[in-house]
């Protein structure tokens, strides 16, 4: 039994001492590095991303027009509804058979006048989708007043700066987000680049037609969208996290951690960025591969 007890007593002692000196070997240097989140300079290759703003449109936006005025007699579509060419999108009545169903229908004597004038039909000029149904059944329009709006496809047309231009190029990959679907990611291919500028003010922008993979049912004309196009790949380059660099006084900086006799403390490091995306930055000058950084949770925007 006293065995015992003086085994456990001497456990207990090499226990306390083994703690004790533990903790006199870890200097508060080490413990602070610890605590702090960081992150290694790497060196990899790394895709430009060149943003830009986009609006939902109709590829070939097509406006029914009567060829008279009149009246609309029946309307058999509805918005959303596909059609085929040559589809019936509603009856109308010219001005003239319009008055005279009235006066028959007034003085109850039809006299066959609904035979013998018939109704015109308005047909579908191509195939797609019914966007807009400007006139309801028994309502009056004017020649040439668009009845029906039809789209063969809905597309994205984009708008991208001058200096961005001479890097997208036809059946180039991209993804875009909807302003109204921010969490849902769509992507496309892009089918045209304008040569024609369009001015925006002082910019120069070009426009692009993205054809998407897919078009959902939730997509309207005229939703905006960011888009990302991949516009470059850097081969090679140094790379850090964007939540490890801050601004101050107009350069960008990071805390590089940096050995110093027997500890290791956070220094203030200024560097030179290059190509940005999102979630990394390029940087050109100011750090070597390996350097361990700060990772700050309230960087700067850059």
């Amino acid at each position: 039994m006293k065995k015992r007890i003086i085994l456990i007593l001497s456990l207990t002692v090499l226990t306390a001492a083994g703690s004790f000196f533990y903790w006199k070997q870890v200097t508060p240097q080490a413990l602070a590095l610890r605590e702090v989140n960081k992150a290694s300079v790497v060196r990899q290759n790394f895709q430009v991303i060149t943003k830009g703003y986009g609006i939902i449109e109709p590829k070939t936006r097509i406006d029914v027009t009567p060829p008279l005025a009149g009246r609309m007699e029946s309307v058999n579509v509805e918005e959303g509804q596909i059609v085929q060419k040559g589809d019936v999108l509603g009856w109308i009545s010219s001005t003239e058979r319009a008055v005279l169903m009235a006066s028959a229908a007034v003085s109850s004597k039809d006299k066959g006048w609904s035979e013998i004038y018939k109704p015109i039909p308005i047909l579908a000029p191509i195939s797609g989708t019914v966007i807009a149904n400007a006139v309801k059944s028994g309502q009056t329009f004017h020649a040439q007043q668009a009845l029906f709006a039809l789209s063969d496809r809905l597309i994205l047309r984009a708008q991208v700066d001058e200096i961005d231009i001479v890097a997208i190029r036809v059946k180039q990959r991209v993804e875009f987000n909807l302003d109204a679907m921010p969490e849902q990611k769509f992507s496309g291919v892009i089918s045209r680049v304008s040569y024609d500028v369009t001015k925006i003010g002082n910019l120069t922008k070009y426009t692009v037609e993205i054809e998407p993979d897919s078009v959902t049912a939730s997509m309207r004309t005229g939703m905006t969208a960011m888009v990302s196009f991949e516009t470059q790949l850097k081969e090679n380059v140094l790379v850090v996290p964007r939540a490890a660099v801050f601004s101050d006084g107009g350069e960008w900086y990071v805390e590089k951690w940096q050995h110093e006799k027997d500890k290791v403390s956070p220094v203030r490091q200024r560097i030179v960025l290059g190509e940005r995306s999102e979630q990394k930055l390029v940087v050109k000058e100011g750090l070597l591969e390996g350097d361990l950084i700060t990772l700050k949770s309230g960087s700067a925007t850059l």
